[in-house]
């Protein structure tokens, strides 16, 4: 079944406010990737904690971990090996959320 989303700094970069209002609009999933001023792949545990207790207030999930993974140079050892361990990040964050999607692009080499 496929199940509306909305990426919720498209509604606000107030978290709370954003899952509210999808869930008021019977969106609840929701699809993260900037948080505040944050991109998702920079939020820690403490602030993943304080995104769960908004999404458990308004009933709603995270579809989506819509990360910035991949816009990098292939060619480029250093900003590779950076997205690569923001990788491992995003993917303790779907866990943490309960997703099975992150959101990657894919760059040709320049």
């Amino acid at each position: 079944m496929i199940e509306p989303g909305v990426f919720t700094d498209e509604i606000s970069l107030d978290f709370d406010r954003a899952v509210r209002i999808a869930s008021e609009l019977g969106v609840n999933k929701v699809d993260v990737r900037t948080i505040g001023n944050k991109n998702i792949s920079e939020i820690d545990e403490m602030e993943a904690q304080e995104m769960m207790r908004v999404l458990r207030k308004y009933g709603c999930k995270v579809g989506t971990i819509a990360s910035p993974f991949g816009k990098c140079s292939i060619d480029d050892i250093e900003e590779y090996n950076l997205h690569l361990k923001m990788l491992e990040h995003l993917i303790w964050l779907a866990d943490f959320f309960d997703t099975r999607i992150i959101r990657s692009f894919a760059r040709d080499a320049e």
